[in-house]
C-alpha cells in the first residue's frame, strides 16, 4: 500500500502539470480520477467475494473508463519532456550549422575580394577601383570576425532523447524509428504506472496478502470451536471432500446455511459434516451472531 501510495503521488503531479493553466475543475476532475483509479479495486475485491457480480461489472467497466480518462494526463506529459528535449535539440543543432554555413561563405566572400584587390592594386594602388576593393576587403573581414564571435557565443548543441535514439539504432533491422519508440516509452510508463497501483491496492485488500484466510488466531482454534457442540455422526469421506473443495473455492467464511444451501443438503447434514472436519483440523468455526463462521485452517 505504501509503494502504491508513493506512485499515486508521482502520477497525481503528473496530471497536476498536464492541467497547469486549466481550469479549477480540469485540476480537481483529474485529481479525482487518479485517486478513484487507486480506490476501486478495493470495492471490486469486496464485490467478488461478496459475488456481487453487477456491481463488480459496472465497476470494472468505470474502472476502464477512468484509466481512458487517466492515461492521456501521464503519456501526455512524459511525451512532452522528450519531444521538448527533442525539438530545442534540433533547433539548436540547426542553428550552429547556419552560423557555421555562413561563416564558411563570409570567409569565401573574403578570398574573392581580396583576389581582386591584389589585381586591381597591383598597377594602381592609388586608384579609386582599388580604394573601392580595399573597403569591400575590410567589410567582409569584419562580417568574418562577426559571425565567430556569434558562432563562440552560440550555446552549446543540447542533448536530445539519446536513449530512443540509441534504442532505434539497435533496432535499426527491425525499421523502428526514433520518434516511435519515444510514443511508446511514453505509453508504457503510463499504463504500467496506472497498472501496477491498481494491482498494488487490490494485492493489498486481498486474503492471499492480508493472511485472514491462512492465518488463524488462537481464538478461532479448534480446542475453542469445541464449545458449539453438535452431534458427530459418521460421514463418508467423499461427503468431506465435497465439502473442503467447497470451503477452498471461497476466500471468506462460510455459514452452516451457505454451506447447505451450495451443497444442496438439510442444514443439519452440513453442521455433522462441519463437526467431523473441525474434529479433524481441517476448519475452524466460530459463533458470530446467530451465525456460525467455518473456513479452512489451510
Amino acid at each position: 500500500m505504501l509503494v502504491a501510495l508513493c506512485l499515486l503521488g508521482l502520477q497525481i503531479i503528473a496530471g497536476l502539470e498536464h492541467t497547469a493553466g486549466g481550469s479549477l475543475y480540469s485540476q480537481a476532475s483529474m485529481i479525482a480520477t487518479m485517486l478513484t483509479l487507486a480506490i476501486l479495486p478495493v470495492f471490486i475485491e469486496a464485490c467478488r467475494r461478496a459475488r456481487a457480480w453487477g456491481i463488480l461489472a459496472a465497476l470494472s467497466v468505470s474502472f476502464g473508463c477512468f484509466l481512458a480518462y487517466s492515461l492521456p494526463a501521464t503519456i501526455g506529459r512524459t511525451g512532452e519532456v522528450k519531444e521538448v528535449k527533442v525539438q530545442e535539440a534540433k533547433a539548436s543543432g540547426e542553428g550552429r550549422k547556419l552560423l557555421e554555413l555562413e561563416l564558411q561563405r563570409a570567409q569565401a566572400r573574403v578570398a574573392d575580394a581580396e583576389v581582386d584587390e591584389k589585381r586591381r592594386c597591383s598597377s594602381s594602388p592609388y586608384s579609386d577601383a582599388c580604394q573601392a576593393n580595399r573597403r569591400t576587403v575590410r567589410e567582409r573581414e569584419a562580417r568574418v570576425t562577426q559571425l565567430r564571435k556569434e558562432l563562440g557565443q552560440a550555446p552549446a548543441a543540447k542533448v536530445g532523447d539519446i536513449g530512443s535514439e540509441d534504442l532505434a539504432w539497435a533496432f535499426s533491422l527491425a525499421g523502428i524509428p526514433a520518434d516511435a519508440i519515444r510514443k511508446a516509452s511514453s505509453m508504457a510508463f503510463a499504463l504500467g504506472l496506472d497498472v501496477i497501483i491498481w494491482s498494488l491496492v487490490w494485492l493489498a485488500s486481498s486474503d492471499k496478502v492480508s493472511g485472514r484466510r491462512h492465518h488463524v488466531p488462537a481464538r478461532l482454534a479448534p480446542t475453542a470451536s469445541l464449545a458449539i457442540t453438535e452431534e458427530n455422526t459418521a460421514i463418508s469421506d467423499a461427503e468431506i471432500e465435497e465439502l473442503r473443495k467447497l470451503l477452498q473455492v471461497e476466500r471468506g467464511p462460510l455459514t452452516n446455511q451457505e454451506i447447505a444451501d451450495r451443497l444442496k443438503v438439510s442444514k443439519s447434514e452440513s453442521s455433522k459434516r462441519i463437526t467431523k472436519m473441525v474434529h479433524a483440523g481441517l476448519v475452524t468455526r466460530e459463533k458470530v451472531g446467530r451465525n456460525v463462521a467455518v473456513q479452512l485452517l489451510n
